[in-house]
């Protein structure tokens, strides 16, 4: 939520999103407040509120950068907590006990995903973020590791059922899953 001079509403805004978001997805939530140095005091409200929400979190900025900069520095600031998140889970872990898997469907490479996910799609995602860190090992192995004799990968989930026409046949190689995976590994 980008502000300047915002004091007079951000407080009801912030409350009024919680509320609702709360009642949709309780503790499940972020609310970022991205302040560019209001002279109003809308950066110490905003930190007055992160301070009695868990889910409310502060970018200060040091001056009046503009609307789309400021949603440019929010989303940034987003994706990289977004991709610790999934670093901090080494792709498909659990953080609390990384010997778990948290959804044993993630190593299953598939296409197309639709409302699912995978280790290869995340892995792509970070990779075309520029991420390349350790805690990505794991994962790249376990993609590399699926590569048949000629260098291919399986479709190992999909929905097919799901179109009118299907796309891959599951338990073949995929060019789709094969295409993804060469250019993931050739990132990290």
């Amino acid at each position: 939520m980008p502000t300047y001079n915002e004091a007079s509403n951000l407080e009801r805004i912030v409350r009024a999103v919680a509320t609702q978001l709360d009642a949709l997805r309780p503790g499940d939530y972020r609310i970022l407040v991205v302040d560019d140095n209001s002279p109003d005091g809308t950066g110490r409200i905003a930190d007055g509120l992160a301070s009695e929400f868990d889910a409310v979190e502060v970018l200060h900025r040091t001056g009046k950068s503009g609307l789309g900069s400021a949603y440019r520095a929010g989303f940034a600031h987003a994706l990289a907590q977004g991709a610790e998140f999934m670093l901090r889970h080494h792709i498909h872990k659990r953080s609390h006990d990384l010997a778990k898997v948290s959804k044993p469907g993630w190593r299953r490479l598939g296409f197309p995903l639709m409302y699912q996910t995978d280790v290869l799609e995340i892995l792509g995602i970070l990779t075309t973020l520029g991420y390349r860190d350790e805690r990505m090992q794991e994962a790249l192995r376990l993609v590399a590791g699926k590569a048949d004799a000629q260098g291919r990968w399986k479709l190992e989930s999909t929905f097919n059922d799901r179109f009118p026409v299907p796309i891959e046949a599951k338990g073949e190689p995929s060019r789709w899953v094969t295409f993804e995976a060469l250019r993931v590994l050739k990132a990290a």
